[in-house]
């Protein structure tokens, strides 16, 4: 059922033709910026794990895009590398937002009481559908992180999409495990 919705919101909104905003700025990719990204995966990935060992909800949703970035970045950047920005009306890009929002939120919920409170350290991150690259941003989706736990078991932990603007990473979603 969550693959479905999941789907089915990645269709909404990297599918569904534009409608556009009379009067709208156009930004330029180059102008995207995302506010408290990290470096690097690794050091994302460092993060979020240390917030599932603390159950720390804020910390692990601090992580993700705001709804400020994902309506002003996410979205419009959606379109085909080297095409042009999308807009939508306010109307529709804050019912994507919600439903992206929600989703994400259930996915956390999942993955803290699956793993929260548990120590993992990561060895190897991987993204089962790979890389693909939007107008304004690299989408690495679906997140597969490889970590041990305190017993030296290797476990597996997949959770969402995270996306890169210049050299820098969010999580878009939790949603993915």
């Amino acid at each position: 059922m969550l693959r479905i919705a999941v789907a089915t919101l990645l269709l909404i909104t990297f599918a569904a033709p534009p409608t556009f905003a009379k009067g709208a700025a156009h930004a330029k990719p180059s102008s995207f910026e995302l506010k408290g990204a990290y470096s690097s995966i690794d050091a994302l990935v460092d993060e979020f794990l240390l917030g599932v060992e603390a159950k720390d909800w804020k910390r692990i949703d601090a992580l993700r895009v705001t709804e400020q970035e994902y309506r002003r970045i996410i979205i419009p950047g959606s379109a085909g590398k080297g095409k042009p920005l999308r807009q939508f009306d306010d109307k529709t890009s804050r019912y994507y937002w919600q439903l992206l929002d929600t989703k994400s939120r259930y996915s956390l919920t999942d993955l803290l009481g699956r793993w929260g409170g548990q120590t993992l350290k990561r060895t190897s991150v991987a993204f089962r559908k790979g890389l693909k690259e939007y107008a304004g941003y690299v989408a690495h989706e679906k997140l597969s992180i490889t970590a041990t736990d305190p017993s030296g078991a290797e476990v597996e932990v997949v959770t969402g999409s995270i996306v890169e603007i210049h050299g820098r990473f969010k999580f878009v979603s939790f949603m993915g495990g």
